[in-house]
């Protein structure tokens, strides 16, 4: 199973957000010991440290950026990637950044993996997508 793993997944982590922390961190557990095939978008890299960044979470920041590059593959934003998000952005009416993770799930062949109701009502019918638990449920 290839996933490509959503920003909001690694947040719950860095966070320690008690409502999401067990499903995501053990979808990353997952990917650690190459259960499952992670992916992420270059992007991810930007929105988490950024994220990080404005609650003045600078070491979180640094420690999640090195997590994600050692977790899993990052996938660029290339031609063909930038592309296919700015056709979905504007037929999809989504956010610039979301469409990219979009883009990149549709053209990695992944799974886009994501807590984000308004991506997964907007994109379910171009893209899989699931959250963790669902991927968890899967691989049982």
């Amino acid at each position: 199973m290839r996933v490509l793993v959503d920003t909001n997944i690694f947040l719950n982590v860095a966070r320690e957000e008690r409502e999401f922390l067990d499903g995501s961190e053990e979808l990353l557990k997952r990917i650690r010991r190459e259960e499952i095939e992670g992916l992420a978008s270059c992007i991810v890299l930007i929105e988490i440290k950024w994220a990080l960044y404005e609650k003045g979470e600078f070491a979180k920041a640094d420690k999640a950026v090195s997590l994600i590059e050692e977790l899993v593959e990052i996938a660029p934003v290339d031609k063909e990637t930038a592309k296919e998000a700015i056709e979905i952005k504007i037929r999809k009416r989504l956010e610039l950044l979301d469409s990219i993770h979009v883009a990149t799930a549709i053209l990695q062949e992944a799974i886009l993996v994501t807590r984000d109701i308004d991506i997964r009502k907007r994109c379910e019918d171009i893209v899989t997508i699931r959250t963790p638990e669902e991927i968890l449920e899967e691989k049982k």
